[in-house]
Parts: C-alpha cells; sequence; structure tokens
C-alpha cells in the first residue's frame, strides 16, 4: 500500500503505511529479500520526502541484510537507494560512485530488469 500511497503524492499515508510494514518484518527477525525491501524502502521514502538522515540507517540495513542473504538482485538495488540518499543531499559524486558500483552488481545477475533500471 505505501507504494501505492507515495505514487499518488499521499506521503502521510505512505509512511504511516511503510513504518507498519517494517514493524512487522523487524518482528519475524528473518533474514529474506522482503526484509531488504521493507527496510531499505522505508529508508529510500525517508529519503524521498526530505527525512534522509533519518533513513540513512535503514539504507545501511538493507544493503547489510542484501550482503548476508547473498542476493545481488537486492544488492543493487539497495545501492542504488544509497545512491538516490546521496542524490537527494546534492552529493553528486558520492551519488555517481553508488550508481556505478550498482549497475556492476545489477550486470552480475540474470535480472535484465534490474541491469536496465540501474543504468
Amino acid at each position: 500500500m505505501a507504494k501505492i500511497f507515495a505514487a499518488q503524492g499521499r506521503y502521510g499515508a505512505a509512511l504511516s503505511s511503510m513504518k507498519n510494514a517494517v514493524g512487522i518484518v523487524r518482528q519475524t527477525k528473518e533474514m529474506t529479500w522482503l526484509t531488504v525491501e521493507s527496510v531499505g524502502g522505508w529508508g529510500d521514502l525517508l529519503t524521498q520526502v526530505g527525512r534522509g538522515q533519518e533513513g540513512r540507517a535503514s539504507l545501511d540495513e538493507a544493503l547489510s541484510i542484501a550482503h548476508q542473504v547473498k542476493n545481488d538482485t537486492w544488492t543493487a538495488i539497495a545501492t542504488n537507494w544509497i545512491g538516490d540518499f546521496y542524490f537527494y543531499q546534492g552529493d553528486y559524486t558520492n551519488a555517481r560512485e553508488q550508481y556505478d558500483s550498482a549497475l556492476k552488481i545489477a550486470a552480475k545477475t540474470p535480472d535484465r530488469e534490474r541491469l536496465c533500471s540501474s543504468k
């Protein structure tokens, strides 16, 4: 629901929905791609609404989990989110480094959609 709310520009509802989802996922204590998507999506959403410093810890957590579960697709996605964090902060040099890193990671996966979006 959070993605739908965000697409509609209803960021308050998106934040509330995503916060609830992250809480549920964290309660399970499972380390899966769903954890990466939820925790990283939360950090990315915070970044998009101007609360990037608050969201950075979630982005780092998502990247760490993606490495732990050894999932290159989600590692590329999390790395792109960190690139977005730097981009929204106006730090284009670090943003570019993250985007380039995400592209290299995505190139190692069979996920052509991820490769295209990383480009």
